[in-house]
């Protein structure tokens, strides 16, 4: 049976501290007041039924030890820190963390497919309810919008960098972007065109020839994109 001791408070009524134990240290604290009038027959009573009532709820979980509830409370708050939308991810995690080894024309490129295609269709949904299923319907629907395939490949390899990151750091318990593929290029577009608008070994070195009276500025651009294939927006 649990014990008690009486107290009494400002106004000098009684009341009954009850103290209840479940075993393996599990203690509770609860206060009781007995109501006005009562004899002290009934006071027994009641407080032994109190008693009662406090035990066998401390002993089917249905109240918590101080030290339990602060547990309880532990995790509840480290629940809801956790990162759960890919919007949250994406720009609490992912972002902050390519922003630092980004060029500032990256990091724009990034936040561009973020908040114009990623983010308005799967931006409010917990990372770990985005399927493979969901993904290849985002990349579908991009390139059926009639985006290039280089543009197709990029939104594949942020998606990829995203899912990958948030795997690593254990944010979700699979990656759903393993198994899915970047879409081919559609039948209507000619990769090959691009190749024919590099220059050839004779032009390039005509090019560079001409260079010799040129200020050195344009000298090291024109060496620099000629030398490393730099593309456009690079």
């Amino acid at each position: 049976m649990a014990s008690h001791k009486i107290i009494t408070d400002a106004k000098g009524n009684p009341v009954y501290k009850v103290q209840a134990s479940a075993g393996r240290g599990r203690r509770v604290t609860r206060s009781w007041r007995p109501k006005p009038g009562w004899s002290a027959r009934t006071i027994e009573r009641e407080l032994n039924s109190f008693k009662v009532s406090l035990e066998k709820e401390l002993a089917s979980g249905k109240i918590l030890t101080r030290q339990e509830q602060l547990e309880q409370d532990r995790q509840a708050t480290l629940e809801a820190a956790k990162i759960k939308t890919l919007r949250q991810y994406a720009d609490d995690v992912f972002m902050v963390e390519k922003e630092l080894s980004f060029s500032e024309n990256s990091r724009s490129n990034y936040r561009q497919f973020l908040d114009k295609h990623i983010l308005p269709v799967l931006g409010e949904i917990p990372m770990e309810e985005i399927t493979s299923a969901m993904l290849k319907n985002l990349l579908f629907s991009f390139q059926k919008k009639g985006y290039a395939h280089s543009s197709v490949a990029k939104l594949h390899m942020i998606l990829g960098g995203i899912f990958k990151m948030a795997r690593q750091d254990e944010t979700i318990s699979s990656n759903p972007m393993e198994i899915v593929s970047c879409p081919a290029a559609r039948k209507d577009e000619h990769p090959k065109d691009e190749l024919e608008k590099a220059f050839t070994v004779q032009e390039l070195s005509h090019i560079l020839n001409c260079l010799e009276n040129e200020p050195l500025k344009w000298q090291t651009y024109i060496h620099l994109v000629s030398d490393t294939g730099l593309r456009r927006g690079e």
